[in-house]
């Protein structure tokens, strides 16, 4: 029969791997996590190179010249 102590220490263990479980889950959860916001960074990144590009055609299409060159 197993003393009262030996049942704490037997509780604790099992509660101490199954926290263990959760932490390596969330340690996945949070490399995906990352991961999203790296190619989001990325995705805004290009975005951001294009409407440049866009902006740049546009004012280029639209510039009026002034005076006489």
């Amino acid at each position: 029969m197993k003393t009262k102590e030996e049942e704490q220490i037997e509780k604790l263990k099992k509660t101490i791997k199954d926290q263990k479980e959760v932490i390596k889950e969330l340690q996945s959860e949070n490399v995906l996590l990352w991961n999203y916001i790296d190619e989001t960074l990325e995705d805004e990144k290009q975005l951001m190179a294009e409407i440049g590009f866009v902006i740049d055609d546009y004012i280029v299409r639209n510039m009026k010249p002034i005076g006489d060159a």
